[in-house]
């Protein structure tokens, strides 16, 4: 029993493995005996179900983390200060638009399949004087074709449009910037042991630590002078008993990270671009900034002031009036709240009617980077404002000869992340769901039917059973047909035409409405690239400063779009802002994609002129040869998925939804995702990159066009009126 059992159960596992196998070879010998552009069909839909299943296994992915399929979703985190986040950006956009321009290849064959009209359909338009495209993508045919076709053509359209203004912004970089800093002028003594006391050369209270006690009958402005020293007092003693005491500790903690090195040293220069008023754009590498001064011994009270009595002895607890101090001034940020903020407000535009953004730095006056001399920062150490209050007289000392010497900066490490906006995921993924859909459904119902895909299908047709509506009509060619035919062709007289010899190259078959329209889709691109190129230079002034700033593709540290504010863009306007110009360029790839498929088609057609030639067939009969490809092959079309796949990766890096996070931005609406602003970057390399690459590809189609067809070949293009005109036999091979 026990043998037997090992028996049955090893001839079970044998039969089990040879149905396997059978099913296996089933699957292989079907899709062999699939033909024409039925296997590529076949090869189409497994390319959209393969990028449905990387969509679907990121849903499951996020589902798992989160637990929710929308919202966004944070799925990497690192420092802004490394590349690492812009790096993994790259790749995921280039991922993006491998998976999305697979799928416009796979939409644009089963479009063109669903434009193919049947032999039934193109009798129907030439009785009615029309003609039909054969072999190439045209929207002519959609709507003269069968309901069926015409429907499915349309759902395929439509459905690609959410994917090209969604998918690339699926995956969005977020920045982080804040706006407080801390802000000290040391001399180079503090590098060697000089003490610092609080609050400076300047003895003078914060404003909001003034400001509690203060009224404003206590101060004359005209004459600097306190009326009243009691609230002066009061506001003193409260400041040294609370604020000072945090203060103090910040300084030495910051005298203590300048020892030991942590601090980055800045030139003049670099110091004013993170700094300066004009440039403020809120703070990414460096927070809190020490100015150097120049000297080594520091300050003394004795020296610089001549304070009364009772002032010096107040100040004697604080600033010893003998000991070098190397602390000039202090504006320290406690919890978010400084007189040194950088940050954007909504101010008043120049016109008296807009409201704009403008980046706003409250210190940079204190500072002193406000002034453009580059050698030498002038800052103001003993202003007359009640922030630097005291009722001393004024120092005895020109602060006009004070000089620096460089600037300290405390590195920050910001954290930047990469988002997937998951609602966004789900909207692609049901177009892409309902692509495969309809693939399913094209193969399957239009099997059943006999299309002329290719122009093999086309003569096949003709030649098998001729219509008798042209006959002796052989030398009828496109031009002349667009000129006397369109609605008219039936009416054409039949009949001996005189022979005239002409040359004809390639972009003859390609009609000049053709020309016209997809070069004016072109020029657009072209222009906007240049625009955006152009302003560019202007706004640098000079092509390696443009190359030297910024970064390749999206990048938190590019620059912005400014809006005025009544135009601040929503999250879903900034959306289809960025994306836009990928549904523009779609459209512009079919019609580079439809030029060449035109090119080539006349040079397959001129081909038969100069010897016979087997026919390119859906189904093969005897010599005839099956078809892998509708009219480009391989050698054309796999170039033309490459330029589609590079021109689209480069595009989103041209203009991009940036996800905004930080005190800089704080006075705006939370308009993103993950409680944030949405602001739109833009990278001033992968414009030029992209005017480079359009300016090199629009002159390819031409210089293919420039070549000379075969003697003696008529130019047909694909006008199913002038095929049907070429095809018909002559009665003396019929008699033979």
């Amino acid at each position: 029993m026990a043998s037997l059992a090992n028996i049955t159960t090893n001839d079970l596992t044998h039969r089990t493995k040879q149905c396997e196998k059978q099913r296996s070879w089933g699957i292989w010998e079907h899709f062999n005996r699939l033909t024409g552009w039925r296997k590529s069909a076949f090869i189409n839909t497994i390319l959209v179900f393969a990028v449905l299943l990387v969509l679907i296994s990121l849903h499951v992915v996020v589902w798992a983390k989160s637990g929710s399929l929308d919202g966004s979703q944070i799925i990497y985190s690192g420092s802004c200060l490394g590349n690492s986040v812009g790096r993994l950006n790259t790749f995921l956009h280039l991922l993006i638009n491998i998976l999305s321009s697979l799928v416009l290849a796979s939409t644009n064959f089963f479009m063109q399949v669903l434009n193919a009209p049947s032999r039934a359909e193109l009798d129907r338009a030439h009785e009615k004087g029309n003609w039909l495209d054969i072999g190439v993508p045209s929207p002519r045919n959609a709507f003269r074709v069968s309901k069926f076709k015409t429907i499915m053509w349309l759902l395929f359209f439509l459905s690609s449009i959410p994917i090209h203004l969604l998918f690339n912004s699926v995956i969005f970089l977020t920045d982080h910037r804040d706006a407080n800093f801390s802000y000290f002028v040391f001399d180079e003594s503090i590098s060697t042991g000089v003490a610092a006391f609080d609050p400076g050369a300047s003895l003078s209270i914060p404003l909001q630590d003034l400001m509690e006690d203060f009224e404003y009958d206590d101060y004359d402005f005209n004459t600097k002078i306190w009326r009243n020293k009691t609230t002066l007092g009061i506001s003193r003693n409260t400041f040294f008993e609370t604020a000072h005491v945090n203060r103090s500790r910040t300084i030495q903690t910051t005298v203590q990270a300048i020892s030991n090195g942590t601090w980055h040293k800045l030139d003049i220069s670099t110091c004013k671009s993170i700094y300066k008023t004009d440039s403020c754009s809120g703070l990414r590498k460096y927070r809190n900034v020490a100015i150097i001064l120049s000297g080594s011994s520091g300050w003394n009270r004795s020296q610089l002031w001549d304070l009364p009595a009772d002032e010096s002895s107040f100040w004697d607890a604080h600033v010893p009036n003998s000991e070098n101090n190397a602390l000039w001034f202090a504006e320290v940020s406690e919890e978010n709240d400084s007189d040194c903020l950088m940050k954007i407000e909504t101010v008043l535009a120049d016109n008296g009617n807009d409201m704009i953004n403008h980046c706003y730095n409250r210190c940079s006056y204190s500072i002193g980077l406000h002034s453009n001399d580059s050698d030498v920062l002038s800052y103001q150490l003993f202003g007359t404002g009640i922030t630097m209050a005291s009722v001393s007289t004024r120092p005895q000392f020109d602060n006009s000869s004070l000089g620096i010497e460089y600037c300290l900066a405390e590195p920050l490490d910001t954290v930047c992340q990469i988002g997937l906006a998951s609602t966004l995921l789900l909207c692609v993924s049901f177009c892409v769901l309902l692509k495969a859909f309809l693939c399913l459904v094209v193969i399957t119902q239009l099997g059943k039917e006999t299309c002329l895909v290719t122009i093999g299908d086309a003569i096949e047709s003709f030649i098998s059973q001729p219509a008798d509506y042209i006959p002796g009509s052989c030398l009828l060619d496109q031009k002349f047909l667009r000129a006397h035919g369109n609605g008219n062709g039936h009416r054409l007289a039949p009949g001996a035409t005189e022979w005239e010899p002409k040359t004809h190259r390639r972009w003859d078959a390609i009609p000049k409405q053709i020309w016209f329209s997809s070069y004016f889709i072109f020029s657009i691109g072209l222009g906007l690239s240049l625009y955006f190129s152009v302003r560019s230079y202007m706004a640098e002034g000079c092509l390696l400063v443009i190359f030297r700033q910024g970064s390749f593709g999206q990048d938190a540290g590019n620059n912005t779009i400014s809006f005025p504010q009544s135009f601040a863009p929503s999250f879903e306007m900034a959306l289809f802002i960025a994306n836009a110009p990928q549904l523009f360029l779609s459209f512009a790839y079919l019609a580079y994609n439809g030029l060449f498929t035109r090119l080539h088609m006349a040079k397959e057609w001129s081909a038969m002129s100069t010897r016979y030639k087997a026919l390119r067939v859906t189904y093969p009969v005897g010599q005839q040869s099956s078809t892998y490809f509708l009219q480009l092959p391989y050698r054309y079309s796999v170039p033309l998925i490459i330029i589609s796949i590079t021109l689209h990766w480069v595009l989103s890096g041209c203009i991009y939804l940036l996800v905004m996070q930080g005190e800089y931005f704080a006075q705006f609406s939370q308009n993103g995702p993950l409680r944030s602003f949405t602001a739109l970057g833009f990278s001033t390399k992968s414009i030029f990159v992209m005017l480079t690459l359009e300016l090199c590809l629009i002159f390819i189609p031409p210089i293919f066009g420039f070549i000379r067809l075969p003697p003696n070949s008529i130019v047909v293009g694909s006008n199913s009126f002038a095929i049907s005109a070429s095809c018909h036999i002559s009665p003396l091979v019929g008699q033979s």
